[in-house]
């Protein structure tokens, strides 16, 4: 398991991004292991993932760790919804509840078809 002591030692934090600190990889080619390039890929659900030490991880939570000095208890919630969006002041902890809120639409067994709206008792109730 990735320390606070281990990412601090290979990265810096610049505007919601980990930035190499030390150049890896063979010779001047290697572009993409160059110190001052920014950690992480793009995933096709618009998470970034980034590769430390072998192990892959989403890079809001490498972003918290790198702050806090540990992960997150519970979720860690982007609160303006936007996954990329991975600046220190756009993350919290989060309760189940409380990243549910940042749902788009309705799930898919949903019957309703409308979110925070659920039957009970054959009457409607709304969350």
């Amino acid at each position: 398991m990735i320390t606070q002591e281990r990412l601090k030692d290979l990265f810096d934090y610049q505007d919601g991004q980990l930035v190499r600190k030390i150049s890896r990889g063979r010779g001047e080619k290697s572009v993409r292991w160059k110190a001052g390039t920014p950690l992480g890929h793009s995933s096709k659900n618009g998470y970034k993932l980034a590769g430390v030490d072998y192990v892959l991880y989403k890079l809001h939570r490498l972003i918290w760790l790198w702050h806090y000095g540990e992960f997150p208890e519970n979720h860690l919630d982007h609160i303006d919804g936007n996954p990329a969006n991975n600046r220190i002041e756009n993350l919290r902890n989060a309760t189940d509840s409380q990243n549910m809120q940042n749902q788009r639409k309705a799930r898919i067994n949903n019957k309703l078809g409308i979110q925070g709206v659920y039957k009970v008792n054959n009457r409607f109730r709304a969350v």
